[in-house]
């Protein structure tokens, strides 16, 4: 069985380098992109998110927090959450944590996340 790639994503709160943006999105595996060569820390992040080691239809890898749509008669609209028997989508409609019967995560669209699209999850 082949093991997921543990890697994150987080949005920079703070920045001390030119190179980081306040507001973008960073990808990272480990914690120490966040230091420079003296151990200073060079950015604050928040919204850390942890990809889940799928990809949608499309082939973009999904995180905790994006929302994903797909389709079965009629369009529905769900966040990715981690339980503790692994990931799953919450769905705006029912608002539980479940996944549908029938759907496979290569049947599904990352349309956006929680914290830059939460219009989304609204009905």
């Amino acid at each position: 069985m082949k093991k997921r790639e543990i890697k994150f994503r987080a949005k920079i709160k703070k920045s001390r380098d030119i190179d980081y943006k306040v507001g973008n999105w960073i990808y990272y595996t480990t914690k120490d992109v966040f230091k420079n060569i003296f151990g200073h820390n060079l950015m604050e992040i928040e919204n850390e998110c942890e990809y889940t080691g799928l990809h949608d239809k499309k082939g973009v890898e999904i995180y905790e927090g994006d929302i994903v749509s797909y389709a079965l008669g009629l369009e529905v609209v769900g966040e990715t959450i981690w339980t503790p028997i692994g990931y799953f989508l919450r769905e705006k409609e029912g608002g539980g944590t479940f996944v549908k019967e029938g759907v496979s995560w290569s049947e599904l669209e990352v349309i956006g996340n929680v914290y830059d699209n939460p219009k989304l999850l609204t009905n």
